[in-house]
């Protein structure tokens, strides 16, 4: 009989030695799947963050693509007006240029006009011009710059 009972012990401490094993297995997965669960919720609440932040890139994008296309429109309008500026400018100093040899033409037929500038009676003389003021009757010289 003490065989028997040597078996019956050992199978009974097997029996307590599967049994420790597989409570310790059952609290081995239950941590595992609590940590999981713990893992899903910060990605939930970094996947909201994630989805806040992507909305206010998307946001930033946009308004710099509307910036970029207000600024390119004025510089578009300041080409524009560049363009304008340096037609006027041309335009003006013809005109300028078409005056000047009118009034050298008008003081060359003038009998009272003399190269200096001076009338006969010897008196400075001054023309109404509407591009200087005061400038003296006679010889007229081209403003400065032109």
């Amino acid at each position: 009989m003490d065989t028997a009972i040597w078996i019956v012990v050992g199978v009974v401490v097997v029996l307590i030695l599967l049994a420790v094993a597989l409570m310790l297995m059952r609290r081995q997965q239950e941590a595992r799947r609590s940590k999981a669960h713990q893992i899903r919720e910060t990605a939930t609440e970094k996947a909201s963050e994630l989805r806040k932040r992507e909305a206010v890139a998307a946001e930033a994008d946009a308004r710099a693509r509307q910036v970029q296309a207000e600024a390119d429109a004025k510089a578009a309008e300041a080409r524009r007006l560049g363009e304008d500026a340096r037609s006027h400018q041309g335009v003006a100093s013809e005109t300028r240029e078409e005056v000047e040899r009118k009034l050298a033409e008008a003081d060359r037929l003038d009998p009272d006009v003399r190269p200096r500038g001076k009338t006969r009676d010897g008196e400075s003389a001054l023309r109404d011009n509407a591009l200087r003021d005061n400038t003296p009757h006679g010889r007229h010289e081209p403003p400065a710059g032109i």
